[in-house]
C-alpha cells in the first residue's frame, strides 16, 4: 500500500491522510468565516456610526442659529416661546429617526457645558433640566474644533449609548454656538453587527457542513476502497507464497554423494518471496553426475517463471543425452524462441565422472567457478567464452574438460553473493570470498557453503538484501 494513501493500518483500523486533510480544511474554513465575519462587523460599525453622523449633521445644520442664541441655558427657558420651540423640535427629530433614543442640545454658559433642551418630557425620568451641567470631554473638543464626532459605546447613568455630536455654527461669526447630540441604544448597534455577521457565519457553517459531509462519505469510499485492496493484495500475496512453495519445490534438496566418491551440496536464499536464481543436479547414470546452477535477468514473478522454464528445459534436455556443449546449443535455442520479453540466463553446468573426475564443463555467461585443491590453491575456471542463454540463437556452445584430483572441491555461485552489499555500497567482493574458500580447503561443501553464507550475513549486518544468494559446491 502506498504510504501516502496511509497513514496508520493496525488491527483493520485505517486511519488517512485525507482524514487529517479534513480537519485542516475546516480549520481554514471556520478560520476564514471568522475573518470575515470580523471584517463585517468592522463595516458595519463604521457604516452605523457614519450613517449616525451624517443625519446628527444634518439636523445640526437645519436649527436656527439665532433662536438658539436666545436661550440662557438656565431654568427659567422653561416655558419660554425658544425653548418650546426647539423642545418641538428635538421632540419631532426623534419620532422621525426611530432608531435614536436621544437628542439633545447644548452650550457653553458661564464656561460650562449645560443642557439648552433635550427630546425628553418634563415629566420623564430621563428628562435634562435647562443648564444642567454635561460633563463630556469629547463635548469640549467639538466646541473648540468644530468638528463633528461619533462615539462610543460608552456608559453613563442612563446606559450604553453609540452618541454623535455636531456643531451649531453661527451664520455670522462661524463660531460653535451649541452642539447637538444623537444617541442610540448600543444594544442596538450591537445587534445590527451581529446580524451582518451572521451571513457569514451561517455560510461557514453551511461549507463545513458540506466539507465534513463530503470528507465522511469519501472516507467511507475510500476505506471500503482500500479494505477491497488489503483483500486483493493478501490473496495476491498468498498466491506469491503458494507459487514460491511450489518453485522452491522443485529446487532438489537432497544432495548426493556416491561412497565418498564425491559429496555435493547447494544453498538458495531468494532475495524477495520468489527467486530468478536457480540449481539443480541429477545422476544420468550410475557414473555421471549432471549438475547446473544460473541466475536469470531480473527480479520477481518474470525472473521466477523464467528460472522455472529453464530449470525444466535444461532437465529434459540434458536426461536425453551428449555433451554440455550440446545440450546448452539446444536449450539456448527453446530460450531463445518466443522470447518476447527479451530475458536471458547465465547457467554454468557440468558433467562429473565420478570414477575418473573428469569434469566436462561449460559456462555461458556465468561467473567463474573456483577450484579448490586439496593442498589449499585456489584457481579460477577460463573466462566463459560464450554468451548467456536466450539472447542469440544461433550461438554453437562447446565444453570443456578438467581432471578434478581426490580431494579437489568445485565451488560455483551466482553474482548475489560477491555482490552482497553493506548500507554504505560496500560488496562483499570476490577477494573476500577466496580468503574464506582458502580457509575451508579441506571441509565439506556444506560446511564451506555455510561458512561463505555466515560472512555475507556478518558482513551486510541490517542492510536488506539486493539479490539472491545461490551457491553450489562438489567435492571429489
Amino acid at each position: 500500500l502506498r504510504c501516502r494513501e496511509t497513514v496508520w493500518l493496525s488491527n483493520r483500523k485505517i486511519i488517512s491522510y485525507y482524514t487529517v486533510s479534513m480537519v485542516y480544511v475546516l480549520l481554514f474554513i471556520l478560520a476564514s468565516g471568522w475573518i470575515a465575519a470580523q471584517l463585517v462587523g468592522i463595516s458595519t460599525d463604521r457604516e452605523v456610526k457614519n450613517n449616525l453622523l451624517r443625519r446628527c449633521r444634518t439636523v445640526a445644520s437645519s436649527m436656527d442659529p439665532e433662536i438658539i442664541k436666545l436661550l440662557k441655558g438656565t431654568p427659567s427657558d422653561r416655558g419660554t416661546v425658544n425653548y418650546e420651540y426647539i423642545k418641538k423640535q428635538l421632540h419631532n427629530i426623534i419620532i422621525e429617526n426611530d432608531d435614536c433614543r436621544f437628542v439633545y442640545l447644548t452650550a457653553i454658559r458661564n464656561d460650562k457645558i449645560v443642557y439648552l433642551a433635550d427630546s425628553e418630557p418634563a415629566y420623564s425620568k430621563d428628562y435634562s433640566m435647562p443648564g444642567d451641567i454635561y460633563n463630556s470631554t469629547d463635548m469640549r473638543t467639538i466646541f473648540s474644533g468644530g468638528k463633528p464626532l461619533v462615539t462610543g459605546p460608552a456608559e453613563d447613568k442612563w446606559g450604553t449609548w453609540i452618541s454623535a455630536f455636531s456643531p451649531v455654527i453661527d451664520r455670522d461669526t462661524k463660531k460653535v454656538i451649541a452642539v447637538f447630540g444623537m444617541d442610540i441604544n448600543a444594544a442596538d448597534w450591537a445587534y445590527a453587527i451581529a446580524i451582518d455577521r451572521l451571513d457569514p457565519v451561517l455560510i461557514t457553517l453551511l461549507i463545513s457542513v458540506i466539507v465534513i459531509i463530503f470528507f465522511i462519505i469519501y472516507e467511507i469510499s475510500f476505506e471500503a476502497s482500500l479494505r477491497v485492496r488489503i483483500a486483493e493484495k493478501e490473496k495476491f500475496d498468498s498466491e506469491v507464497r503458494i507459487a514460491s512453495d511450489i518453485q522452491m519445490g522443485m529446487i532438489p534438496k537432497i544432495f548426493p554423494h556416491s561412497s565418498g566418491r564425491f559429496n555435493l551440496y547447494a544453498l538458495l536464499e531468494p532475495a524477495r518471496t520468489v527467486s530468478g536464481d536457480v540449481y539443480d543436479f541429477f545422476k544420468l547414470d550410475d557414473d555421471h553426475l549432471w549438475f547446473a546452477i544460473g541466475d536469470v535477468s531480473g527480479k520477481g514473478i518474470p525472473a521466477s517463471l523464467f528460472m522455472v522454464i529453464t530449470k525444466t528445459l535444461f532437465r529434459f534436455i540434458a536426461s536425453q543425452g551428449g555433451s554440455p556443449g550440446t545440450v546448452f546449443t539446444k536449450l539456448n535455442r527453446e530460450l531463445y524462441n518466443n522470447n518476447e520479453t527479451f530475458m536471458f540466463v547465465t547457467v554454468f553446468a557440468g558433467i562429473l565422472d565420478i570414477k575418473t573426475g573428469r569434469l566436462t564443463y561449460i559456462n555461458a555467461g556465468h561467473n567463474r567457478p573456483y577450484i579448490i585443491k586439496y593442498k589449499g590453491d585456489i584457481i579460477e575456471l577460463e573466462k566463459p567464452d560464450r554468451i548467456a542463454l536466450g539472447v542469440d540463437e544461433d550461438v554453437i556452445y562447446a565444453d570443456r574438460d578438467i581432471i578434478l584430483e581426490n580431494g579437489d572441491c568445485l565451488f560455483t555461485y551466482t553474482d548475489g553473493v560477491t555482490e552482497a552489499m553493506r548500507e554504505n555500497g560496500e560488496l562483499f567482493d570476490e577477494h573476500r570470498l577466496v580468503d574464506i574458500l582458502k580457509e575451508k580447503n579441506d571441509k565439506h561443501p556444506e560446511e564451506i557453503i555455510q561458512s561463505v553464507h555466515g560472512a555475507i550475513k556478518d558482513f551486510t549486518g541490517n542492510a536488506e538484501q539486493s539479490d539472491d544468494i545461490t551457491m553450489l559446491s562438489v567435492k571429489y
